[in-house]
């Protein structure tokens, strides 16, 4: 029972970095979910007797979900299928459904990036509340489709950040066009109707000046801080994944101890073994919390400053997949 299930997809180099620091390649099963439907497969048999669950991967090697004692649910995917008819959708949804029914048969196991642990973590109203808890300040929120509430908000902040609350983009003229985070004058919104305010929530922070953005990436109780120098580009000032990150300055930041243990607290508190947090600096040295993705991008960050992620996750599960 010490086999480490690394969860993902074909083309994941996260996990391709992860993998190369674990020294003990033998103790690593890599499932790649968008091929379930190709080269690798799950099986499940129960019966008064019997109790057989796991996974094959292409050299034909089967997995028990009982050998595995920690996972690593890092970036998985819907099966992809080579054809397209009028079932393609129910046969990947049901290879999609019948993955997760196999992988809550293994609640018992450490994880890193849990789907439904995740899931709860990455509530907007769970995570500023948790940050309010741990003695950070926070931008000024409201979710709400009211129109009354909405206007009145806008009356007590110049400028409004205008954020997504689950949905990545929406399709325009069978174009995907990304949902990123957008400036507003407040004024524009206050002549905006009370039809198009109400016609769904609205997730509205008040837009809070930056000096710079800070990413820190935390694994177990490594803390890994990045200064993300966005407001030297005109293009990445409200949102700096809309520029390509290898044009923005990125450099090693220094914190706080206390900060560090705070925000290893946070993680505590949301029972997370990793999180990547954004925060604002503003012009007067003040952090202030956005958000923590439970598991979130962070390769990059390695690549452009050096710091050494992948060789924490693979320090963490190697600690953890004999516990």
């Amino acid at each position: 029972m010490n086999t480490i299930l690394i969860i993902t997809n074909s083309a994941d180099p996260h996990a391709d970095a992860v993998i190369n620091k674990i020294k003990n390649s033998n103790l690593v099963y890599r499932v790649n979910t968008d091929e379930l439907l190709k080269s690798f497969s799950f099986d499940v048999q129960i019966s008064n007797n019997l109790s057989s669950c796991g996974f094959t991967n292409p050299l034909n090697h089967f997995l028990d979900i009982n050998d595995v004692s920690c996972i690593y649910y890092r970036r998985p995917e819907k099966p992809s299928l080579v054809y397209n008819d009028s079932y393609s959708k129910l046969v990947i949804d049901e290879a999609w459904h019948g993955l997760f029914h196999l992988l809550m048969n293994a609640q018992d196991k450490k994880w890193l990036g849990h789907p439904h642990r995740d899931k709860y973590a990455s509530s907007r109203i769970v995570q500023l509340n948790t940050a309010k808890k741990i003695g950070w300040k926070v931008p000024p929120t409201i979710i709400s489709k009211d129109a009354s509430k909405i206007k009145k908000f806008a009356t007590q902040h110049p400028f409004l950040a205008i954020k997504p609350l689950g949905e990545k983009g929406i399709t325009i003229d069978e174009i995907w066009v990304p949902y990123f985070t957008s400036k507003l004058n407040a004024s524009e919104l206050l002549e905006k109707s009370i039809e198009e305010i109400s016609a769904t929530y609205n997730y509205l922070q008040a837009y809070i000046e930056k000096k710079n953005e800070w990413r820190i990436t935390v694994i177990g109780d490594e803390v890994f801080p990045c200064i993300i120098h966005s407001q030297d580009s005109e293009a990445a000032k409200t949102d700096w994944r809309t520029v390509d990150f290898n044009s923005i300055i990125h450099e090693k930041g220094v914190i706080s101890k206390k900060f560090e243990r705070e925000l290893i607290q946070f993680l505590k508190e949301l029972n997370l073994p990793f999180g990547a947090f954004d925060f604002i600096l503003t012009p007067d040295d003040e952090f202030i919390f956005l958000e923590c993705n439970p598991n979130g991008q962070w390769l990059w960050i390695e690549d452009l400053i050096g710091s050494p992620i992948a060789e924490a996750i693979a320090k963490w599960l190697e600690a953890n997949h004999h516990d």
